[in-house]
Protein backbone atom coordinates (compact mmCIF):
# COMPACT_ATOMS: atom_id res chain seq x y z
CA UNK A 1 0.00 0.00 0.00
CA UNK A 2 1.14 3.52 -0.66
CA UNK A 3 1.27 6.34 1.87
CA UNK A 4 -2.23 7.60 1.11
CA UNK A 5 -3.74 4.16 1.66
CA UNK A 6 -1.83 3.76 4.92
CA UNK A 7 -3.07 7.18 6.08
CA UNK A 8 -6.65 6.22 5.22
CA UNK A 9 -6.37 3.02 7.23
CA UNK A 10 -4.85 4.98 10.13
CA UNK A 11 -7.94 7.23 10.10
CA UNK A 12 -10.16 4.13 10.08
CA UNK A 13 -8.28 2.83 13.09
CA UNK A 14 -8.73 6.16 14.89
CA UNK A 15 -12.47 5.98 14.16
CA UNK A 16 -12.57 2.41 15.44
CA UNK A 17 -10.89 3.48 18.70
CA UNK A 18 -13.34 6.37 19.05
CA UNK A 19 -16.28 3.96 18.79
CA UNK A 20 -14.59 1.25 20.89
CA UNK A 21 -14.71 -0.96 17.84
CA UNK A 22 -11.12 -2.21 17.66
CA UNK A 23 -11.39 -5.84 18.65
CA UNK A 24 -9.74 -8.44 16.36
CA UNK A 25 -13.14 -9.80 15.27
CA UNK A 26 -14.41 -6.36 14.23
CA UNK A 27 -14.58 -5.38 10.58
CA UNK A 28 -12.39 -2.69 9.01
CA UNK A 29 -15.42 -1.49 7.03
CA UNK A 30 -18.30 -1.95 9.48
CA UNK A 31 -21.99 -1.67 8.70
CA UNK A 32 -23.10 1.91 9.28
CA UNK A 33 -26.63 2.20 7.94
CA UNK A 34 -28.26 3.51 11.13
CA UNK A 35 -25.35 3.26 13.55
CA UNK A 36 -21.85 1.81 13.31
CA UNK A 37 -21.95 -1.90 14.05
CA UNK A 38 -18.37 -3.28 13.99
CA UNK A 39 -19.61 -6.86 14.29
CA UNK A 40 -21.26 -6.69 10.83
CA UNK A 41 -19.53 -5.94 7.53
CA UNK A 42 -20.54 -3.11 5.27
CA UNK A 43 -22.65 -4.63 2.48
CA UNK A 44 -22.08 -1.97 -0.14
CA UNK A 45 -19.98 1.14 -0.56
CA UNK A 46 -22.27 2.65 -3.21
CA UNK A 47 -24.21 4.92 -0.89
CA UNK A 48 -21.02 6.22 0.72
CA UNK A 49 -19.40 6.70 -2.70
CA UNK A 50 -22.39 8.60 -4.09
CA UNK A 51 -22.48 10.83 -1.02
CA UNK A 52 -18.73 11.51 -1.29
CA UNK A 53 -18.95 12.40 -5.00
CA UNK A 54 -22.01 14.59 -4.46
CA UNK A 55 -20.42 16.47 -1.55
CA UNK A 56 -17.13 16.90 -3.45
CA UNK A 57 -18.98 18.26 -6.49
CA UNK A 58 -20.90 20.67 -4.25
CA UNK A 59 -17.68 21.87 -2.57
CA UNK A 60 -15.83 22.33 -5.88
CA UNK A 61 -18.83 24.16 -7.32
CA UNK A 62 -19.08 26.49 -4.31
CA UNK A 63 -15.37 27.34 -4.52
CA UNK A 64 -15.63 28.07 -8.25
CA UNK A 65 -18.72 30.23 -7.74
CA UNK A 66 -17.03 32.16 -4.91
CA UNK A 67 -13.98 32.79 -7.12
CA UNK A 68 -16.24 33.98 -9.95
CA UNK A 69 -18.08 36.36 -7.64
CA UNK A 70 -14.79 37.67 -6.23
CA UNK A 71 -13.55 38.37 -9.75
CA UNK A 72 -16.69 40.41 -10.50
CA UNK A 73 -18.39 38.05 -12.94
CA UNK A 74 -21.74 38.41 -11.19
CA UNK A 75 -24.40 35.85 -10.32
CA UNK A 76 -24.70 34.38 -13.83
CA UNK A 77 -20.95 33.95 -14.05
CA UNK A 78 -20.89 32.32 -10.62
CA UNK A 79 -23.68 29.91 -11.57
CA UNK A 80 -21.91 28.98 -14.80
CA UNK A 81 -18.61 28.50 -12.94
CA UNK A 82 -20.35 26.26 -10.39
CA UNK A 83 -21.83 24.05 -13.10
CA UNK A 84 -18.55 23.85 -15.07
CA UNK A 85 -16.59 22.93 -11.94
CA UNK A 86 -18.90 20.15 -10.80
CA UNK A 87 -19.55 18.65 -14.26
CA UNK A 88 -16.50 16.32 -14.34
CA UNK A 89 -17.66 14.72 -11.08
CA UNK A 90 -21.18 13.91 -12.23
CA UNK A 91 -21.49 10.19 -12.83
CA UNK A 92 -17.97 9.45 -11.53
CA UNK A 93 -17.89 5.78 -10.64
CA UNK A 94 -15.53 4.22 -8.13
CA UNK A 95 -14.32 1.89 -10.89
CA UNK A 96 -13.24 4.90 -12.98
CA UNK A 97 -10.41 5.36 -10.49
CA UNK A 98 -9.01 1.99 -11.57
CA UNK A 99 -8.90 3.13 -15.20
CA UNK A 100 -7.26 6.39 -14.12
CA UNK A 101 -4.60 4.71 -12.00
CA UNK A 102 -3.63 2.25 -14.73
CA UNK A 103 -3.53 5.02 -17.35
CA UNK A 104 -1.27 7.14 -15.13
CA UNK A 105 1.04 4.19 -14.46
CA UNK A 106 1.26 3.57 -18.20
CA UNK A 107 2.01 7.22 -18.95
CA UNK A 108 4.58 7.21 -16.16
CA UNK A 109 6.50 4.46 -17.90
CA UNK A 110 5.56 1.47 -15.73
CA UNK A 111 6.13 -1.86 -17.42
CA UNK A 112 3.17 -4.02 -18.41
CA UNK A 113 4.25 -6.64 -15.89
CA UNK A 114 4.26 -4.07 -13.09
CA UNK A 115 0.85 -2.69 -14.02
CA UNK A 116 -0.60 -6.19 -14.30
CA UNK A 117 0.77 -7.09 -10.87
CA UNK A 118 -0.61 -3.95 -9.23
CA UNK A 119 -4.01 -4.24 -10.92
CA UNK A 120 -4.28 -8.00 -10.55
CA UNK A 121 -4.74 -8.58 -14.27
CA UNK A 122 -3.96 -12.00 -15.67
CA UNK A 123 -3.76 -11.00 -19.32
CA UNK A 124 -2.36 -8.19 -21.46
CA UNK A 125 -5.76 -7.88 -23.10
CA UNK A 126 -7.40 -6.91 -19.80
CA UNK A 127 -4.61 -4.42 -19.09
CA UNK A 128 -5.21 -2.79 -22.48
CA UNK A 129 -8.92 -2.50 -21.63
CA UNK A 130 -8.08 -0.38 -18.58
CA UNK A 131 -5.23 1.69 -20.01
CA UNK A 132 -6.24 4.79 -21.98
CA UNK A 133 -3.56 6.93 -23.58
CA UNK A 134 -4.57 10.56 -23.21
CA UNK A 135 -4.05 13.25 -25.84
CA UNK A 136 -1.43 15.07 -23.71
CA UNK A 137 0.70 11.91 -23.59
CA UNK A 138 0.41 11.50 -27.37
CA UNK A 139 1.48 15.12 -27.89
CA UNK A 140 4.46 14.70 -25.57
CA UNK A 141 5.67 11.66 -27.50
CA UNK A 142 5.26 13.43 -30.82
CA UNK A 143 7.05 16.52 -29.50
CA UNK A 144 10.01 14.48 -28.33
CA UNK A 145 10.24 12.43 -31.50
CA UNK A 146 12.00 13.93 -34.48
CA UNK A 147 8.75 14.06 -36.47
CA UNK A 148 10.06 16.42 -39.15
CA UNK A 149 13.00 14.12 -39.91
CA UNK A 150 10.64 11.15 -40.15
CA UNK A 151 8.32 13.01 -42.53
CA UNK A 152 11.29 13.95 -44.76
CA UNK A 153 12.40 10.32 -44.86
CA UNK A 154 8.92 9.17 -45.82
CA UNK A 155 8.54 11.80 -48.57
Amino acid sequence: MNGDAMAAFARLLERAHAFSANEPEHYVFPACEHAIDPSKPQKSFRTAWRKLVKETARRVGREAARAALDSGRGLRGATAAWKRAEMPLRGLRFHDLRHQAITEMSEGGATDATMMAVAGHMSKRMLEHYSHVRMAAKRTVLDTADVQRLVREIL
